[in-house]
């Protein structure tokens, strides 16, 4: 699941602990006889399997000292007490540096609960989703291409492509969500969206052109899509920062860092001559990614607001043994299972990915049909030339 994904589910479940209307003694799963097992578990896991507590203010003895007796203290056959655990993970995971950190619980009468720690820290900084897809189309010259592709078929969620050009010779590319290959693959209209693109970028075989990207409220998806984007783009093997897992069952036993690269391909643009990407308080995950491999060249600006800073990488927990994990019949986490550094040597876990030119989401201007990000990086553009 991805930060785009979980947000919409945390909303929706944002009173993360309750009581239960009903008193009934339920079962939960028979892997655990009672709460001190399920705590051993879920520690052990994060010992293993969690990326940052090199970077955590709490240390995990200092967890199991206070948490200990108070787990042994609930019954796990009463509702109220597996209520009242869902307090205790809520006050453990809170303030944790993991941004894609979240546990979803299975057992009755809990199911369905999410804990959802950056979202809940962020619920008040988040601003509004809008639209921005609606009010870019102001700014392209005729002929741009948008086209939408469902992305889950029980959701209303959707892939938004959008490109064009505007004044005839900036390229524009918007998408919320990394699925553009599958979204390819499966929907002609997303698929001539993206020939479009293309279509745009041999232009700059003939003349320069300017480039802007749009990942704003673009929560992240397959990171495959990274290199299969900028394959079309950049022409040469890059380096934009390093990665590390976890090697051992101890809290602190990493990984070297090493490189984070992304081969060359076959190029059609040989002639960007800026870049610009738009960014907003909801960029997140491998749309962060995408910024860092792009914030790499010295040609390239970020214009708009600071990311989410949810840098890490999901990946099959089975891979690194680290990341996502289940207490079978009673939660599933998911967490990091790469850490992710800059060239700078910074992590950005937590923090997020600051812009060069600070542009605040602006609604009232954007409920009139005007886009203040997007007109701040043609008057850059423009003005730089």
């Amino acid at each position: 699941m991805t930060i785009r994904q979980s947000y919409y589910i945390f909303i929706l479940l944002l009173f993360i602990a309750g009581g239960c209307k009903k008193n009934t003694p339920i079962k939960p799963s028979k892997q655990y006889k009672n709460f001190s097992e399920v705590f051993e578990g879920f520690v052990s896991n994060m010992a293993k399997r969690y990326m940052f507590w090199d970077r955590e203010n709490v240390e995990l003895d200092d967890i199991k000292s206070k948490y200990s007796p108070l787990f042994a203290e609930l019954n796990i056959h009463d509702p109220k007490d597996i209520a009242k655990s869902v307090n205790y993970f809520h006050d453990i995971s809170k303030n944790l540096v993991d941004n894609h950190f979240q546990i979803n619980f299975l057992v009755s009468p809990v199911r369905g609960r999410i804990i959802f720690p950056s979202s809940e820290r962020k619920l008040s900084d988040i601003g509004i989703i809008f639209p921005y897809t609606d009010v870019v189309c102001n700014y392209l010259d005729p002929g741009y291409k948008l086209s939408h592709f469902s992305l889950f078929s029980a959701s209303n969620d959707k892939l938004d492509l959008l490109t064009g050009l505007i004044n005839g010779n900036i390229i524009y590319l918007r998408f919320n969500a990394f699925n553009i290959q599958r979204a390819i693959n499966s929907s002609e209209e997303i698929n001539q969206t993206f020939q479009q693109f293309l279509a745009y970028l041999k232009e700059t075989q003939f003349k320069p052109y300017a480039l802007v990207i749009d990942v704003r409220q673009n929560r992240g998806g397959d990171l495959s899509d990274l290199s299969f984007l900028a394959g079309y783009i950049v022409a040469k093997d890059v380096k934009f920062g390093y990665y590390r897992t976890k090697n051992g069952a101890n809290p602190l036993d990493y990984t070297e860092w090493i490189d984070a690269r992304l081969l060359a391909r076959n190029s059609i643009a040989p002639n960007i001559s800026k870049i610009v990407l738009l960014t907003d308080r909801n960029t997140a995950s491998a749309a962060e990614s995408l910024i860092f491999y792009f914030k790499s060249f010295p040609n390239t600006t970020i214009i708009g607001e600071t990311t989410w800073g949810a840098t890490g990488l999901l990946t099959d927990p089975n891979m690194f043994n680290t990341g996502n994990f289940e207490l079978p019949g009673f939660m599933s986490v998911q967490m990091t299972s790469v850490s992710f550094k800059y060239l700078d040597g910074r992590s950005y876990e937590n923090q997020g990915i600051e812009p060069n030119l600070v542009i605040p989401t602006d609604v009232k201007s954007l409920k009139a049909g005007k886009d203040p990000q997007i007109e701040a990086a043609i008057k850059f553009i423009n003005s730089s030339n």
